[in-house]
């Protein structure tokens, strides 16, 4: 979509979390209280703009300390954020199952 690494995470970011956060609550983590609905999206929504931040912050240093190819930087720098976005969920966001 674009070259600038933060521009291109963030559009991706927001055009897949509402659908994340669906999926998520519901069929991932179960979650169907709808009294915690508020307070778990906002929480999803910042956990969204870390990892996103995260995500094009480590995509750039690694790009930059050595000239590998930028996709296999994102796959790896994403595929370790995978975990540690599914675990903030599952402790912080949606543990009232």
């Amino acid at each position: 979509i674009s070259s600038n690494v933060y521009t291109s995470t963030y559009l991706a970011r927001s055009l897949s979390a509402t659908l994340n956060f669906i999926g998520n609550k519901y069929f991932v983590f179960k979650s169907q209280t709808r009294i915690r609905a508020i307070f778990e999206a906002s929480g999803y929504v910042a956990l969204v703009v870390v990892i996103a931040t995260l995500s094009a912050y480590f995509v750039n240093r690694i790009h930059a300390a050595i000239p590998a190819n930028i996709i296999a930087a994102k796959i790896g720098v994403d595929a370790m954020l995978f975990f540690a976005s599914f675990l903030a969920q599952r402790y912080l966001l949606f543990y009232g199952r």
